[in-house]
């Protein structure tokens, strides 16, 4: 069956059915609370492609930060804001793209300020 037929045929059933996941949701591995002003990493994992057999593979996360940025990486470096901030709740949002650009559903990590 060619390779194409089946991407487009796979393509629609998703979108009739809204069942199938071609890329899944990655896990977020991170501190759920930091102390202002420090350094935290936060690291996206366990992704896969429904095309792995067609050479598919997760090809990067695109993480959105709190300010909106968008950046591609497996994980992240984030700083954490001033003590001003204490006790506000930072989200980050990351999804999963494979080398057929297909991208999966964004996973919500909240990321407490703390004294």
């Amino acid at each position: 069956m060619d390779t194409t037929y089946l991407y487009i045929l796979i393509k629609k059933l998703q979108n009739q059915l809204n069942l199938v996941s071609i890329v899944s949701q990655p896990n977020i591995i991170a501190p759920s609370t930091v102390n202002y002003n420090s350094n935290f990493t936060l690291s996206a994992t366990g992704s896969y492609t429904s095309f792995k057999d067609n050479g598919g593979s997760i090809d990067y996360y695109e993480w959105v930060l709190p300010d909106n940025t968008v950046v591609h990486n497996n994980s992240i470096t984030y700083t954490a804001p001033d003590n001003s901030h204490i006790g506000e709740i930072l989200v980050f949002k990351c999804r999963a793209v494979d080398t057929f650009n297909n991208k999966s559903l964004y996973t919500e990590f909240n990321v407490i300020i703390a004294n």
